[in-house]
């Protein structure tokens, strides 16, 4: 017989520290597993960064923007000063 999750039972423990669940009338002896699964779903995983695409200065499309911005917002560098002229 298949049990479906979250079904409510009742857990006995015995004299002998055995323990049972009791599901509709029948009884299922419980086992404990020898071994534990390295990924719980109960406990959170690490969370990957997330990759943040920035396109690269060299398409045609911002040139022109970038020429412009350098010809009438940028100061004329001279001598590692700068004026406007």
């Amino acid at each position: 017989m298949n049990v479906i999750p979250k079904t409510k039972c009742l857990v006995v423990k015995k004299l002998d520290g055995n323990l049972i669940a009791i599901i509709d009338q029948y009884s299922y002896i419980l086992e404990e597993f020898e071994y534990h699964k390295t990924d719980s779903i109960l406990e959170p995983t690490s969370k990957k960064e997330k990759k943040v695409y920035r396109p690269p200065l060299s398409p045609p499309f911002k040139k022109a923007s970038y020429d412009n911005y350098l010809k009438n917002y940028r100061p004329k560098l001279q001598n590692n000063y700068a004026y406007v002229s």
